[in-house]
């Protein structure tokens, strides 16, 4: 009995030393996940001068969420805020979405706002925190969206308005006129690109186009139009 007892603490001890030498390896889906971030971050950093400060995500068994944070230096309005958060979340979801080789380890498919994370925190333009009462925080959890103020007298986080990606999205593109927060390059509606994505044409932006391009009769659509009547019936 002795010896069998012995034997058995000897095979519980080597299989704890074994587990507690064993280093964890990261998911292949996991670093997927990690790539497709700092890719796009990188492209948001050049394009809206935000400067990405952290990332995250919930990566148990399947991608389950993929966050990402960043500082904005120099006060902003709730508009543009607004502006800078729901194309922060466009430009994820797009890339997330459009690539094959991570597709099959997403929870489900496609990803969604309800499934990505972005907060953008607020400082002056010397680093310094904004004042009482100025827009210190817009983010992105859960599909809704929050702008957050440092409440006058307190050291308090409140939250002055709060909107779904949805009502967001349809407030800028009520607004038509949107300053600019990207360079000439290509932009793509997500929701669109899901439902309509075997019909649809990419197109270079004019470089007059407003943010959101969505305008038929406008100079970046100008060439096509003129394209397919010429082309129309095989004419040409």
């Amino acid at each position: 009995m002795k010896i069998i007892f012995l034997l058995i603490l000897c095979y519980l001890s080597s299989s704890c030393n074994k587990s507690s030498t064993q280093q964890y390896e990261i998911p292949n889906y996991e670093k997927m996940a990690d790539k497709i971030t700092a890719q796009v971050a990188r492209r948001i950093e050049r394009e809206t001068g935000l400067r990405l400060i952290g990332t995250g995500g919930g990566m148990m068994d399947h991608v389950r969420m993929m966050a990402m944070s960043f500082d904005q230096y120099g006060e902003i309005t709730m508009e543009k805020g607004r502006e800078l958060i729901i194309y922060c979340i466009q430009k994820y979801l797009s890339a997330i979405n459009e690539d094959i080789e991570i597709r099959s380890y997403l929870v489900h498919y496609p990803f969604t706002p309800k499934d990505v994370e972005v907060r953008i925190f607020i400082y002056k333009q010397d680093r310094r925190e904004v004042a009482q009462g100025v827009l210190s925080i817009v983010n992105e959890v859960g599909g809704m969206v929050k702008y957050k103020v440092n409440e006058p007298g307190t050291d308090i986080l409140k939250t002055v308005h709060r909107e779904t990606y949805e009502e967001a999205v349809e407030i800028l593109e009520s607004e038509g006129d949107v300053s600019k927060v990207r360079t000439n390059s290509s932009y793509i509606d997500v929701i669109g690109k899901l439902k309509y994505g075997k019909q649809l044409q990419m197109l270079e932006p004019h470089p007059n186009a407003s943010f959101w391009d969505h305008v038929f009769l406008n100079q970046t659509f100008e060439p096509k139009i003129k394209d397919c009547a010429e082309n129309y019936g095989g004419r040409k």
